[in-house]
């Protein structure tokens, strides 16, 4: 049996009436770096499933937290990343 049919047999044990998968987004991300690029390569090692939007980091989020408002009262990165990761989130759920 492989590493990921095994995990999930053990969650189906474990919690019988589960069914929830589970998906990671990756947050602060610099797609640039050596780190990053390791991170990736062992997450696809480890068969676990990363949703296509990362959330990178951006000025947006520091200034929108300094001034008190949310990302989406604000134009830029920040608004148009977030927007991305709920749409996302949002085909996986009401598929």
């Amino acid at each position: 049996m492989d590493n990921k049919a095994e995990r999930i047999l053990q969650t189906s044990v474990k919690y019988p009436t589960a069914e929830a998968e589970i998906k990671v987004i990756l947050n602060a991300v610099n797609a640039r770096s050596v780190v990053y690029q390791h991170i990736m390569q062992q997450i696809k090692n480890d068969d676990i499933f990363v949703i296509s939007s990362p959330i990178s980091q951006t000025v947006s989020f520091a200034e929108a937290n300094i001034n008190r408002v949310s990302v989406f009262e604000m134009s830029g990165k920040a608004k148009k990343m977030i927007s991305q990761v709920g749409e996302e989130i949002s085909s996986y759920l009401f598929k």
